[in-house]
């Protein structure tokens, strides 16, 4: 079954990555970009592996019946939603095909208004890849990379032997794309280093049980 998927960031809350499936059914693809063996074949591939909860998976168009529609849709999806990790217009592969622009104006006109399976979604804003679920921030908590039994968003507590107490607690950011942290084998220590950097530092019960 021939289709198209897209990988939304729950944190950029836009789709970064929009691809075409020969066995859409059967996810072939998306099990591709998540495998080892294909890390360096593709950017996307070590940026999903890197972190995989922030990404969630999303089949947009299904049963295409040709390879024409199929990258004509490609290339359409692409030209929308220019996703970050994208770095081509998109219809090759497969057989090379190279579609038209009349064809793909075409499918364009198709799969406007409520004929497009993507109508009436917001793709930014408060709406995420589940279309139409609105995430408390506990919840966002619990499909991210940052998630644990901390009780505080974006902080891990991670297993260190050389730490006498067996573990450190670490606070993970952004900062001009480019992962960082902060560290400390003690919880009120690391919440000192945060706060004087200028970063949130999130009770996740309390905001929750403040918005009751």
């Amino acid at each position: 079954m021939l289709g198209i998927y897209g990988y939304y960031d729950i944190e950029r809350e836009e789709f970064v990555y929009i691809g075409k499936d020969s066995h859409i059914d059967r996810k072939t693809r998306h099990y591709a970009h998540k495998s080892p063996s294909h890390f360096n074949k593709q950017h996307f591939n070590k940026v999903l592996q890197n972190n995989p909860p922030r990404y969630i998976y999303q089949v947009l168009v299904n049963d295409v019946e040709c390879e024409e529609r199929l990258n004509a849709l490609e290339t359409m999806y692409i030209s929308n939603l220019k996703p970050l990790f994208n770095f081509t217009e998109g219809g090759e592969g497969i057989s090379g095909f190279k579609h038209s622009k009349e064809t793909i104006q075409k499918i364009s006109d198709a799969q406007k208004g409520e004929r497009n399976s993507m109508y009436g979604v917001r793709l930014n804003g408060e709406r995420n890849g589940n279309y139409g679920k609105t995430y408390s921030l506990k919840e966002k908590v619990n499909i991210s990379k940052y998630q644990n039994t901390s009780g505080y968003f974006r902080v891990t507590k991670e297993t260190n032997k050389s730490c006498k107490t067996g573990f450190i607690w670490r606070y993970v950011f952004s900062e001009n794309g480019h992962r960082k942290s902060f560290t400390s084998v003690k919880l009120d220590d690391l919440k000192n280093k945060v706060e004087s950097y200028g970063l949130p530092w999130v009770n996740i019960e309390k905001e929750e049980n403040d918005k009751r």
